[in-house]
């Protein structure tokens, strides 16, 4: 979440300085050297490098709770879990992460965060349901990826935990699936609710994962369609309300950006994230002192919080600007 952050206020704070055409020479080096540290250090181009293919089958065997949209979500968790223990050994095997040594585990987790995976065909006969996924990546590119997410412990946790709960899901699926063959009258009803609802719940994590994957790329547009896709089955998923209003902030929606960053504030009251997202929005509205509330409020919950410590940054070269 921070460096995506960063690169939303490095982005817009230059373009919205220049375009006031008031700030100082001192104040656009200040600006335009962020915006360099962002571009080369923290969002590595993708490379011009062929890309590497993944290539994998999947078959799910349906039962009576089951349609093809449902088949459809948990056998392509299946296929891209098979894919990413394909790519992230290989991935392991040509480069040691960059000052350290990531278990397979740990790059599996990540790399989730940066490739998607594709459909390429499926076929549903009402019973079974057949279909062949790949990954296509950029080995140098998804490499120079996990070595930055792996410093930003706080975007390394959030996949991490979506990769666990996604396999929780998939455990619970296979265990409802077992109880509804033996289920009958009401009990099978019930039964029936908690199979939907943990193959939304599996959806709603594919859909996070994507929107992460979108947003590293600065695909802003099919960023915020994914999140939102993440948000109409769970409206308590905090991640993505910040990870949408970052991708706001990026488009120039701060209003939205805002509102979101107040929805994940009211499901968790110590959230520093949304504190320094919300922090950004004020900035770009020139609502400096909003600004420097949420910014201080973010670094007092968390002090190694460097969003929040380039809004402080930003609000005092502008405070140096006016006078």
């Amino acid at each position: 979440m921070r460096n995506i952050v960063i690169e939303t206020f490095c982005k817009n704070s230059m373009k919205t300085a220049f375009e006031r055409n008031r700030i100082t020479a001192a104040g656009q080096f200040f600006r335009a050297a962020l915006l360099l540290m962002v571009v080369f250090l923290l969002f590595p181009v993708q490379s011009l490098a062929t890309s590497k293919v993944f290539e994998r089958e999947y078959t799910y065997s349906a039962n009576e709770a089951d349609s093809k949209l449902t088949c459809r979500v948990i056998a392509l968790e299946q296929a891209k879990r098979l894919l990413l223990e394909e790519l992230g050994p290989y991935l392991h095997s040509i480069s040691e992460v960059k000052d350290g040594v990531l278990t397979k585990d740990e790059i599996v987790s990540l790399t989730a965060g940066v490739v998607r995976t594709e459909i390429i065909s499926e076929h549903w006969d009402g019973k079974v349901y057949r279909l062949k996924a790949r990954i296509k990546a950029d080995p140098d590119y998804v490499i120079k990826a996990i070595d930055r997410l792996r410093k930003d412990s706080q975007k390394s946790k959030d996949l991490e935990k979506s990769q666990a709960r996604a396999k929780q899901y998939l455990n619970e699926i296979e265990r409802l699936k077992q109880e509804l063959a033996k289920a009958k009258g009401e009990p099978l009803k019930r039964k029936q609710i908690e199979y939907g609802e943990a193959v939304k719940n599996l959806s709603a994590e594919d859909w996070f994962e994507q929107g992460y994957s979108f947003q590293i790329s600065n695909q802003y547009e099919e960023a915020i369609m994914a999140y939102t896709r993440v948000l109409d089955i769970n409206p308590r998923y905090a991640e993505a309300y910040n990870n949408r209003g970052a991708a706001l902030v990026m488009k120039g929606n701060y209003d939205r950006a805002i509102a979101d960053c107040n929805r994940a504030l009211e499901i968790n009251p110590l959230d520093d994230t949304a504190y320094c997202v919300r922090g950004f929005a004020w900035t770009m509205k020139d609502n400096f002192g909003q600004a420097s509330a949420d910014a201080k409020k973010g670094l007092s919950l968390n002090p190694k919080n460097e969003v929040c410590q380039i809004v402080v940054d930003y609000l005092k070269a502008e405070m140096r600007d006016k006078r």
